[in-house]
């Protein structure tokens, strides 16, 4: 899928449950996202660094930066 904007086109990747799994902006720059077995949103990679989401409850997500792990 792609979105035309003023600076050019932003394209949008998806997996089969139809999330998104890549964004590379008309701007320039890219963003990955992974997800596990139940379709939430497990992480996020950027120019920016990469970042590891920890969930809290069904409808919270927590954000940690860089490797964090949760002990269970």
């Amino acid at each position: 899928m792609a979105k035309q904007e003023a600076a050019g086109t932003t394209y949008y990747a998806y997996n089969t449950e139809n999330l998104t799994t890549r964004i590379d902006f008309a701007a320039g720059g890219n963003s990955y996202y992974h997800y596990d077995a139940a379709s939430k949103r497990v992480s996020q990679r950027t120019a920016d660094g990469f970042r590891q989401f920890v969930q809290q409850s069904p409808d919270l997500p927590g954000e940690g930066v860089g490797a964090t792990t949760a002990d269970g």
